[in-house]
């Protein structure tokens, strides 16, 4: 049981991450470290003047770091650069760096200095200001676009980490709604095959149809109720499995000639229906297609590290077995690699006889 005030905690941990993740916040949380830094550095350097000069004009390259880096990254850069108008960027980028030099040099001399310094001021001309270009460069245009293009390197890499956790988002998003499709059409195949299934034993032998109705219901109310989920213990689909022997035994009495082995040493975690799918292919393409003594051989062993499984039944027609990997092989398929990637193997052959399939599940994905 959790100590008290552990769902507090986690709350309050949750509110933090989400407040820390907004933007505005983010932006807020950048600018203020810079101006520290700055004005940190300008204290440092200049230990000797008085606070309110350094931080005023500290303050007033500041305002112009602001103007340029967001005029750069949200209206140069997407309405110049990413149209691939690269001669119109340049243009308006110069333009920007002249403007914001500039204004940034007219703002520290004829408002900032006289404020901060004691009169009489040697002040340069308007003339000076906008035709002086060492100077300006020096002092008013490297200090603003090296934190300018520190924004943008900042910028653009929020970005993309957004982007790729966005991307990694959608196709979670997508591996997921491709699993629950396929999930949903093992479904209605497994129903459908039963329910001919069944149908056939009603006409031939109806005193048994009320028993295979009811393990079908059985069959369904796991599928329905318990399957709604990526992974289940290997015990439960065993349990699904023998019932859907039991259900077609019905039909063939006798004729079906079964074997089963099991090893189960650990209660592994797999994907639910995987194993009664292939156990169904089994019956479906080999039994079904069989009017003599059809034979199954089914083996499932489980332990710490692998769930394997094997499942071998006489074939009819061997030249039939070609198109044995269907819809339901080609689902299954489909639905580990989502799950596990390269982590399991499924593996079929047809040799004197006998269609084989060795399915080996890996415990790392999900364990």
């Amino acid at each position: 049981m959790p100590e008290p005030g552990y769902f507090e905690t986690l709350n309050h941990r949750m509110k933090a991450r989400s407040f820390f993740q907004n933007r505005v916040v983010q932006h807020i949380i950048f600018w203020t470290v810079l101006l520290a830094f700055s004005l940190s550095k300008e204290l440092n350097q200049y230990r000797n003047t008085p606070f309110f000069s350094l931080f005023a004009n500290t303050f007033a390259e500041f305002v112009f770091q602001v103007i340029s880096s967001y005029a750069l990254a949200y209206y140069l850069i997407p309405r110049f650069y990413f149209r691939r108008q690269y001669l119109a960027f340049m243009v308006n980028l110069i333009l920007l760096i002249y403007l914001s030099s500039v204004a940034c040099r007219y703002l520290t001399i004829y408002i900032v200095e006289p404020i901060v310094r004691t009169p009489p001021l040697e002040q340069e001309s308007l003339f000076q200001i906008l035709t002086e270009m060492r100077p300006m460069l020096m002092n008013y245009t490297f200090p603003i676009f090296s934190m300018t293009l520190l924004f943008l390197f900042a910028k653009f890499f929020v970005d993309f980490q957004r982007e790729r956790e966005h991307g990694l988002l959608l196709k979670k998003e997508k591996s997921e709604l491709e699993l629950k499709t396929l999930k949903s059409q093992m479904n209605p195949h497994f129903l459908f095959n039963t329910l001919n299934n069944i149908y056939s034993l009603s006409i031939v032998d109806y005193v048994k149809t009320p028993v295979a109705i009811d393990r079908l219901a059985g069959i369904l109310d796991t599928i329905l109720f318990k399957c709604n989920v990526d992974y289940h213990p290997v015990s439960s689909e065993i349990e699904m499995v023998e019932n859907y022997i039991e259900l077609e035994k019905l039909r063939y009495d006798e004729r079906l000639v079964l074997h089963i082995e099991k090893n189960i040493d650990q209660d592994n975690l797999i994907p639910p229906l995987i194993l009664l799918s292939l156990v169904e292919n089994a019956f479906k393409h080999g039994a079904g297609e069989d009017s003599g003594s059809p034979e199954i051989w089914i083996s499932i062993k489980a332990n710490a590290t692998v769930t394997a499984f094997e499942i071998k039944n006489t074939v009819f027609n061997s030249t039939s077995t070609t198109d044995r990997e269907g819809t339901g092989l080609a689902n299954i398929h489909r639905q580990l690699d989502l799950l596990y990637a390269k982590n399991y193997s499924l593996e079929t052959s047809c040799s004197k006889g006998l269609f084989r399939v060795n399915l080996s599940l890996q415990n790392a994905p999900h364990q």
